[in-house]
């Protein structure tokens, strides 16, 4: 419940520089499909190799153990160990 308030205020002061400007409103709404919203945080969504933007599922899905090739930092800490010939 917190968090959608959060993340309600978060998009409020994302889109107030926005109104700033004449025709703002009409951008933030094409540009707010490329962010998200993270525990009250505004974050640029994640996009696969073809630069499409990855959904709320996808992210979600992503984090945890099972994004062990998520970056490149995360490739080399958690490569599997080679084994030994013999």
């Amino acid at each position: 419940m917190r968090t959608k308030k959060k993340c309600k205020e978060a998009w409020k002061a994302w889109e107030k520089s926005y109104l700033e400007k004449p025709g703002g409103k009409e951008e933030a709404a094409r540009e707010r499909r490329e962010f998200y919203c993270d525990n009250g945080k505004i974050k640029l969504r994640p996009s696969d190799d073809a630069d499409v933007p990855l959904t709320d599922a996808q992210i979600k899905a992503n984090k945890g153990p099972k994004a062990m090739y998520a970056s490149s930092g995360d490739r080399f800490k958690k490569k599997p160990k080679k084994k030994k010939k013999k």
